[in-house]
């Protein structure tokens, strides 16, 4: 399998969890579940016929900020593999992430009374970025982990033939 392909897998199956993970974040049963990872703040959160969604908002665009961005990430990878072999430097990320804590400090020192719309944009435009970086950091984390249990395995070969020598 070739680089190219297996970072597309990657690509894919980190999409496929982040749509999941979205879709959840629209079932407001979920509560329960998110309550791990987001304050759920009622009127921090956008809501549904009345019923607050389990995430607020800004969390609400970081997730699908990642979804938008694996979804972008998994095309380039097919269209230019050379551009997507190396993540871009991390002040993209920090960049990406100005918005947010700006935002995020404003309405904290009372400037800004924040919307649920500012809060959800500047959470997507981080969202946004993440997955440049998450994901070929996760394919070479399960390369390296690959590579280390063949290592193990020859390991164990070697030991067990050398065993059944005696």
């Amino acid at each position: 399998m070739t680089a190219v392909t297996r970072r597309r897998r990657v690509a894919y199956v980190l999409t496929a969890g982040a749509t999941l993970w979205c879709l959840a974040t629209l079932v407001p049963a979920a509560h329960p579940l998110f309550g791990l990872v987001c304050h759920q703040i009622p009127d921090r959160s956008f809501a549904v016929h009345g019923v607050p969604l389990p995430v607020c908002a800004r969390c609400t665009g970081l997730y699908f900020g990642f979804l938008l961005g694996s979804l972008a990430l998994a095309a380039s990878i097919g269209l230019a593999p050379q551009r997507c072999a190396v993540p871009p430097r991390r002040s993209v990320l920090l960049t990406a992430a100005i918005p947010a804590l700006v935002e995020g400090g404003a309405e904290i020192s009372g400037l800004w009374a924040g919307l649920p719309v500012a809060r959800a944009m500047t959470g997507a435009v981080f969202g946004l970025a993440i997955p440049f970086f998450f994901i070929p950091a996760a394919d070479e984390m399960l390369t390296e982990a690959r590579a280390e249990i063949s290592r193990l395995m020859i390991k164990w070969e070697n030991l067990h033939a050398a065993t059944r020598a005696r």
